[in-house]
């Protein structure tokens, strides 16, 4: 089920940020500065995995290096270097013979973000965002969800607004598994617990400057864990993408991690930054926009429904919000259990709103990122 985005959407209200917010890190509410400590692995392995859920005060930086499906296949984990390909390039050809992309690339150089999108139109409006001035664009919904559409009840958020039915769902990585003394997500506890969908993540590209590119040890466990018990499941990449090529080869791989499990959600392309450590922190608006339209499409292209994770840091200055207005939209902000009247203070209209990262779901543990999702009426 595709969320409907009506045919005319409300006039969309101009929202400035209480507080510039100066990460795109998704354990921390907009607006509060965060410092990661070093952090010595108990073994041997990348440290430059963002998704460790925070334990003693410092996060566990842990990745999943090694994956048969994967690592027997002919697919590239590299990215960057030279804006010439070489000369025996004849476009690009993904290791997923049976779902070949069908776009015309030109060969024989970098594809380009004009091979991939045309720049949307705005409304000659703009906003200001921590201190800059940003385009409003023309075409994308705007928000349709208010202050006082939404209170606490049972350390969970719960909504009461008119215009859609709203589910609640965690996403999950490997982090949790390694949590559960048998590696094992108990679903039916979580299920019993309110979860109504997962998002589990299946692929990630470290942010060092290698961009290696590995599967999730656990997401075949959780994505068919899940869908035994009947939940809605998804799944997503954590991306660092930098060119066009890394995302569409992020693209086959998840078509390939996922062929054979039954996955009935979305796809996400899930592309993150924080602070110049991060391998695409430079990368350009138009650059960003089009490596998550190339991996959109390619999904689609699969059979899978494509969406896209966004902070309002990428959402706004990294993101042609007009070009991705086909697409479903995943969105965290976290507000704090005492704001009286808690929101999702981004401009345009979201699918989920990651809400939280530190709820506890049974089955699963504590600190989970749970969400609520927003289907039309």
């Amino acid at each position: 089920m595709t969320p409907v985005v009506p045919e005319t959407p409300e006039t969309p209200v101009v929202v400035t940020p209480e507080t510039p917010v100066s990460t795109d890190d998704p354990w921390a509410p907009p607006g509060e500065e965060i410092s990661v400590s070093p952090v010595t692995p108990v073994t041997p392995v990348p440290s430059d995995d963002p998704w460790a859920p925070p334990s003693t005060g410092e996060r566990p930086v842990v990745v999943d290096p090694e994956d048969e499906l994967w690592n027997s296949g002919s697919g590239s984990t590299t990215g960057g270097g030279s804006d010439t390909l070489p000369s025996s390039n004849t476009g690009i050809t993904l290791a997923d013979s049976g779902h070949p992309h069908t776009w015309t690339y030109p060969t024989g150089r970098k594809i380009q973000p004009s091979d991939v999108y045309t720049p949307s139109a705005t409304s000659g409006e703009t906003f200001t965002y921590g201190g800059r001035q940003v385009p409003i664009y023309s075409q994308p919904q705007s928000r349709q969800v208010r202050s006082g559409d939404f209170y606490w009840s049972g350390g969970r958020l719960r909504y009461s607004g008119s215009r859609y039915t709203a589910t609640f769902g965690v996403d999950v990585s490997a982090y949790q598994n390694r949590n559960r003394s048998n590696s094992t997500i108990n679903w039916t506890a979580a299920k019993n617990d309110g979860v109504q969908f997962a998002m589990v993540r299946a692929a990630v590209r470290l942010y060092g400057s290698a961009g290696t590119l590995s599967a999730d040890q656990y997401y075949a466990r959780n994505i068919d864990g899940a869908r035994a018990v009947g939940l809605y499941t998804g799944s997503y990449v954590f991306s660092t993408a930098i060119s066009v090529e890394e995302a569409l080869e992020e693209a086959d791989m998840m078509i390939r991690l996922l062929r054979g499990h039954d996955i009935n959600g979305p796809v996400c392309y899930d592309w993150e930054i924080n602070g110049s450590s991060y391998r695409n922190a430079n990368v350009s608006k138009e650059m960003a926009t089009a490596c998550a339209i190339a991996f959109c499409e390619r999904m689609k292209e699969a059979g899978y429904t494509p969406m896209v994770y966004m902070s309002q840091l990428v959402g706004y200055t990294k993101y042609d919000m007009g070009a991705l207005r086909t697409y479903l939209k995943w969105y965290p902000q976290y507000p704090s259990r005492s704001t009286a009247s808690p929101y999702p203070n981004f401009r345009y209209q979201m699918d989920i709103w990651q809400y939280s990262s530190s709820t506890t779901v049974e089955g699963i543990g504590t600190n989970i990122d749970v969400n609520l999702w927003f289907w039309p009426k």
